[in-house]
């Protein structure tokens, strides 16, 4: 093997370790929100802010970095936008009010974004079809371990130094990373596909996405899973450990038997997505998400619900959401074609808006119970039903976009 093909090799465990990374910056923060809440002496949907506009500035950085990428090459961006996440997650650990610390985290996702956006292009850069899928899920699997382990981590930062130690530890982390993709992290874009970047071509290579409805489609269907995955992050620490009396150190390890089933799941996913296709393994998920938030609903009203019976009733929910994850972006990124770093973009940005969304529509109807994150999940789960069928059985044709 070349040393070219042997730099390339390595871009699906850099591209997981970045969106590890990314995650981590999220997941190793929730258990200490309800200590935060108490720090500044506020309410949960005022905590919940600074999951909020950490998700929209992901969202509005995706944007650019795509098409950046696209003219400028995947890693030369990724290392610009990692300057960026560690400057925000630096400022997080130094704030001492709330709005400094909702600006830091809003910063902080400003830079984070180039993670999702630019990872998922560089491998499709690399693969397409099937083959991607497969690739997905297998990265997914590796990617799910950091949501896994990062509550758990942080729990126990938040309960032995207080919540600010946990961004000095992401500050150091990123670090690192950017160390690490500064040495090892080729280029996957060759300068021959690159496309000129104008305001003129970002626009079009935007109206060519949005005039397209099936790429339209399959990313309103990741999008609404996302969704209610932001919202059920965002608030199920409040519900666990304020609602059920969950200790805040514990609460990682109830979470981690969530991320358990989604490794799981993309597990089987990538088992079976060669021969059923992508399309058996979007509509199995969705069936699997649906079980488990009308499971909640049910059982909201006839038991008594703790964090074991929770977590017990969602495992499918959670295996479920690695076939969508694992079909429905590396679909749409596929459809994209020529503007896959667009296309990426689009799906990072779309996803952390619309995750900022639940997360505040669900807080606002926040109860102390489980039900309003239920709610949500079956009305995410319904409306990619309803997409999913009209991309199935009606008959779709882009859009003709004038150049």
């Amino acid at each position: 093997m070349s040393n070219s093909h042997k730099a390339l090799s390595r871009v699906p465990w850099l591209v997981a370790t970045l969106i590890g990374i990314a995650e981590m910056a999220t997941d190793m923060y929730a258990p200490s929100m309800p200590q935060i809440s108490d720090f500044f002496g506020i309410s949960e949907s005022i905590t919940q802010l600074t999951v909020s506009f950490n998700l929209i500035g992901l969202a509005l950085s995706a944007l650019i970095y795509g098409p950046l990428s696209d003219s400028y090459g995947r890693r030369r961006v990724i290392l610009a936008g990692l300057s960026v996440f560690f400057l925000g997650s630096l400022a997080c650990s130094y704030s001492s009010t709330i709005t400094t610390l909702i600006a830091a985290r809003l910063f902080q996702g400003m830079g984070s974004g180039v993670c999702l956006a630019v990872g998922h292009a560089s491998i499709q850069d690399l693969f397409s079809g099937e083959r991607c899928a497969q690739m997905h899920s297998r990265l997914s699997m590796v990617i799910a371990l950091s949501p896994g382990i990062a509550p758990i981590i942080g729990g126990y930062i938040a309960t032995a130094f207080d919540w600010p130690a946990i961004f000095i530890a992401i500050t150091c982390v990123v670090t690192l990373l950017w160390a690490l993709i500064f040495r090892t992290f080729p280029e996957t874009l060759p300068q021959a596909k690159r496309l000129p970047f104008s305001p003129k071509h970002l626009l079009l290579a935007y109206r060519r996405l949005f005039s397209n409805p099936r790429f339209v489609g399959y990313a309103f269907i990741h999008i609404m899973a996302i969704t209610w995955v932001w919202a059920d992050s965002a608030n199920l620490p409040f519900v666990f450990i304020d609602g059920m009396g969950l200790p805040l150190d514990r609460y990682g390890y109830f979470f981690a038997c969530l991320v358990g089933a989604y490794i799981l799941g993309t597990y089987l996913n990538q088992k079976f997505v060669v021969k059923l296709g992508m399309t058996t393994m979007l509509f199995i998920g969705l069936s699997l998400t649906a079980l488990s938030g009308i499971t909640l609903i049910i059982a909201k009203y006839i038991i008594d619900l703790t964090p074991l019976l929770v977590v017990a009733i969602k495992l499918p929910g959670s295996t479920g959401l690695a076939f969508i994850f694992g079909s429905a972006p590396p679909r749409a990124i596929e459809i994209a074609g020529e503007d896959a770093g667009s296309g990426a973009a689009v799906l990072s940005s779309w996803q952390m808006l619309f995750g900022s969304i639940g997360i505040y529509i669900v807080g606002l109807a926040y109860n102390g119970t489980i039900l309003p994150i239920a709610c949500m999940t079956v009305f995410s789960v319904t409306t990619s039903f309803i997409v999913y069928f009209i991309l199935h059985h009606g008959k779709l044709r882009p859009i003709p976009v004038a150049q």
